[in-house]
C-alpha cells in the first residue's frame, strides 16, 4: 500500500464519511424515483432512460492487471476498486456519482488533503429500447427487469452512503441489500416466466445481462469479497460499479 494511503487511512476514511453525506442520499432517492417514474409513463415502447454518470477514479494504468493491483491499496480504505476500461486506459474506481459536483468535490479533497490525484471519467448511458408492448401486465414485468440495473445502482449508492455516515451498521446494511436482492430476484423471476421463449434478439440480450445481475447481486448479498482486506462499503461501491458496467456493454453491444 502506498505510504500516503497509510499515512492518511484514518482521515481518508472521516474524509468520505464527510463527502458522502452532502447530497448522496438526497440525490439518490430523487433520482430514483425520477428515473422510474419516466420510464413507466411510455404507454407502448419498453425502453431505459438516457443519462450521464461521473466516476472518479483514484488510479489508472494500460495495463489492466496493474490497475487490479493499484486497486488493492485502495479498497481497504472504503475505495470500491472496480476496474472501468476507458480509451487505452484502465481506471481504478472509487465510486460513481450523478452529480458531476459531488465527484468535484470528493476529487479536490483528495488531491488537496491527502495527495491522491484523481481523474473524472463521465460515462454516458444511451436510451436502450427493446420495442413495444400492449399488454400491460408483460410490459410492466419487462419494464421493471430493463430498469434493474440503474434503479439498484441508486439503492445499493443509498446504503453505501449510509454505511459510510454510520446511519447504517454493517449488520442493517447487510439486510438492506438482502432487500435490495430479494427485490432482484423477483423482477428477474417474472422476466423468465415470461420471457424464456422469445425470438426477440434485445429481450434475448437482456436476458443475459439479468443473469450476470443476478450474479453480482447474489456475490454481493453473499458478503463474497474482492480481496480479504476490502471493507463492506468497498464491497457495495464495487458492486455497484460492476453493475452499471453490465448495463453499459448491454447498451453498446447492441
Amino acid at each position: 500500500m502506498p505510504k500516503y494511503v497509510k499515512k492518511n487511512k484514518k482521515y481518508l476514511i472521516i474524509l468520505s464519511v464527510i463527502l458522502f453525506l452532502v447530497t448522496g442520499i438526497f440525490c439518490a432517492n430523487i433520482c430514483s424515483i425520477a428515473f422510474i417514474a419516466s420510464s413507466i409513463q411510455n404507454t407502448s415502447d419498453i425502453r431505459t432512460n438516457e443519462f450521464e454518470l461521473y466516476l472518479l477514479s483514484t488510479a489508472k494504468s494500460k495495463l489492466e492487471k496493474s490497475a487490479q493491483e493499484l486497486a488493492k491499496d485502495y479498497q481497504p480504505i472504503g475505495a470500491g476498486g472496480f476496474i472501468w476500461k476507458n480509451d487505452e486506459y484502465f481506471y481504478v474506481i472509487s465510486s460513481a456519482y450523478i452529480n458531476k459536483n459531488d465527484a468535484q468535490l470528493v476529487k479536490n479533497n483528495l488531491e488537496t488533503n491527502s495527495n491522491i490525484q484523481c481523474e473524472i471519467i463521465p460515462v454516458h448511458f444511451n436510451s436502450y429500447k427493446l420495442g413495444t408492448i400492449t399488454d400491460n401486465e408483460s410490459k410492466k414485468v419487462l419494464q421493471r427487469a430493463v430498469n434493474i440495473f440503474y434503479a439498484n445502482y441508486l439503492q445499493l449508492f443509498d446504503i453505501a452512503v449510509s454505511l459510510d455516515t454510520a446511519v447504517y451498521n454493517e449488520i442493517s446494511a447487510r439486510l438492506a441489500i438482502n432487500t435490495v436482492n430479494s427485490n432482484i430476484n423477483s423482477a428477474i423471476a417474472d422476466f423468465k416466466t415470461l420471457f424464456t421463449q422469445t425470438d426477440n434478439e434485445e429481450i434475448q440480450k437482456l436476458s443475459k445481462a439479468l443473469v450476470k445481475a443476478q450474479s453480482i447481486s447474489t456475490k454481493l448479498a453473499s458478503g463474497i469479497k474482492v480481496n480479504k482486506e476490502q471493507t463492506y462499503s468497498s464491497l457495495i461501491k464495487f458492486r455497484y460499479t460492476e453493475l452499471l458496467a453490465t448495463l453499459f456493454e448491454l447498451i453498446n453491444n447492441t
